[in-house]
This record gives structure tokens, C-alpha cells and sequence, in this order.
């Protein structure tokens, strides 16, 4: 799956792939890789019939804020569901802020 930002002049660009790998347990590992491919987000999913309970978070980068997600997607209803969505906009200490990428 890929995630695109939308900018305010209303065109858009890649921010993140978001890949997952097959674990033993009938799980999923979540992974938000950039185009560059530093990866900027973790996180586990569990699959049952007909639904996934899922966890992300960022990792301390200077590519994404601090953001932890909980949720469950309702595979035969169509529906994602939010049970915990903390964001900090802020950077964390010691988290550099990216900067604007520029041809050399």
C-alpha cells in the first residue's frame, strides 16, 4: 500500500509504503518504509476471520512525528476503527527536524 500528502496547492506526493511480513503466530509485521527507505514506522497486526486488531508507532526519526495507533478493521463491514490515536506534532528530545530536500 502506498500513503501520498496531499500539499495545499492540491498536488500530491509519496510519503511511505506501508509493507507487511507474515508471522509464525498467523500475525503480520507492519512496516512504514520512505521512498529513501528509512523506515519510520513499526507495528504488529492479528488476523482473525474476518477482522485484524492492529498496533503502529513511529520510530524516533527525523522523517515522522511521534504517533501511536490502535485500531481493528472489519473486513466484511468495510470499516477501520480508531481505539487509540495519539499524535505529538512537536519533536521528541533529541529528534532533529527533517529538513527540506534539495537538489545538489
Amino acid at each position: 500500500m502506498a500513503v501520498f500528502k496531499r500539499y495545499s496547492n492540491g498536488e500530491y506526493s509519496l510519503y511511505e509504503y506501508v509493507l507487511t511480513h507474515p508471522e509464525p503466530s498467523g500475525g503480520l509485521q507492519i512496516f512504514g518504509v520512505r521512498p529513501s527507505g528509512v523506515i519510520t514506522h513499526i507495528g504488529q497486526a492479528g488476523i482473525k476471520e474476518r477482522e485484524a486488531a492492529f498496533r503502529l508507532q513511529a520510530l524516533n526519526t527525523t522523517h515522522s512525528p511521534a504517533i501511536e495507533l490502535e485500531g481493528n478493521v472489519d473486513f466484511s463491514e468495510k470499516r477501520l476503527t480508531f481505539s487509540r490515536a495519539l499524535v505529538n506534532v512537536d519533536p521528541l528530545p533529541g529528534q532533529k527536524r527533517s529538513r527540506t530536500p534539495h537538489r545538489g
